[in-house]
């Protein structure tokens, strides 16, 4: 599977581009500001129907046009596809298949499978759960199509119930509608936890293999946190949709008062733990510090050919320990000390 070509128009900086594109590696080259990253999120929204940058598609509009269009050619199960996906200021982003409009995002989601790497994916760990759940979804919506036809049906849902318990004040007739979204709600809502929990299964279990390199003191582990009536987000489907059933139904005088939809997937988080205690644990590194800090200290380590050991105050052993007061003192003194830039603008 790879992108053989990839056309560009009135897409962010680029006003008409075409890009031919080697199975192999491709290096991509060039100053500041001039779209590499441009480039990358055209690629990423051939797979996810997304910008990864923003929720407005119309943002990614070169400035002053009032359209936009993606198109890419690639090969995927066997098969040499065509998709394009044409962005406008005023209506609605549309898919084109091989020629074909598609009625739904999710008959062409994960068709081209892609993983992006970029800086804010760090602050996945410090952000709020919104962002957990839009990582997990994103994932999920390319690994398995019928997650996407779940998790499209659900924000559907959700969004037409929040608008009943908003308006239900003014016209109270709305809330008869209440039990039939609510049940719909966690039909659809039991399938999505199921997917999250076995996906999250396995990206923790290769997750702490990753971390213990970096940091093999420690453990990173996580838990995947639904509705708290779930029992067990491994169980049937059915024994699922009956838990979150129970839920929706006690809290629903509590959803009239607030106006909002308090129960379901829509609220899940994957906390993250180190040793079993909570990443951002008052008196302790964030984790998002502790990898930063381990990648300094081998990059010091490979320049000065010694170890190099980052502490807050010198701990006696045989290793080189600096002191610090901030992430920004930190790395201006290992600068000064090992002479070159430690990360390179592009790191």
């Amino acid at each position: 599977m790879h992108i053989k070509t990839l056309k560009l128009q009135n897409f962010r900086n680029y006003e008409d581009a075409r890009f031919v594109l080697d199975p192999a590696v491709n290096l991509i080259c060039g100053e500041n500001g001039q779209g590499k990253t441009n480039l990358l999120e055209a690629a990423a929204a051939c797979s996810t129907m997304r910008l990864f940058r923003t929720a407005q598609k119309k943002e990614g509009l070169r400035f002053g046009e009032d359209a936009a269009f993606i198109c890419s050619e690639f090969e995927a199960q066997g098969r040499e596809n065509t998709l394009e996906l044409r962005l406008s200021r005023l209506r609605a982003m549309e898919i084109y298949k091989n020629g074909v409009r598609q009625k739904r995002q999710s008959d062409v989601q994960g068709l081209l499978k892609t993983v992006l790497f970029c800086p804010e994916d760090l602050m996945l760990v410090r952000a709020g759960a919104a962002a957990r759940r839009r990582f997990l979804d994103t994932a999920l919506c390319q690994l398995r199509p019928n997650y996407a036809r779940y998790l499209e049906e659900y924000n559907r849902l959700h969004e037409h119930k929040t608008r009943i318990l908003r308006d239900s004040e003014e016209k109270p007739s709305l809330l008869s509608m209440w039990e039939d979204f609510s049940l719909r709600m966690a039909r659809i809502g039991a399938q999505i936890i199921r997917y999250r929990a076995y996906y999250c299964r396995r990206l923790l279990a290769a997750a702490a293999a990753v971390y213990s390199d970096i940091a093999p003191h420690e453990a990173l582990s996580g838990v995947y946190r639904t509705v708290s009536s779930v029992s067990d987000p491994f169980a049937s489907a059915q024994q699922l949709e009956r838990e979150l059933i129970d839920h929706v139904f006690r809290h629903k005088n509590a959803e009239i008062a607030a106006k909002s939809c308090l129960s379901g997937p829509h609220k899940d988080d994957l906390e993250l733990l180190l040793d079993g205690r909570d990443r951002e644990q008052p008196g302790g590194q964030s984790l998002i510090s502790r990898t930063y800090y381990k990648q300094l200290e081998s990059k010091a380590g490979g320049i000065l050919g010694r170890r190099v050991t980052i502490r807050r105050k010198p701990n006696g052993s045989g290793s080189l320990a600096l002191a610090y007061s901030s992430a920004d003192d930190l790395e201006r003194l290992m600068k000064t000390l090992c002479g070159e830039e430690l990360f390179s603008e592009e790191e």
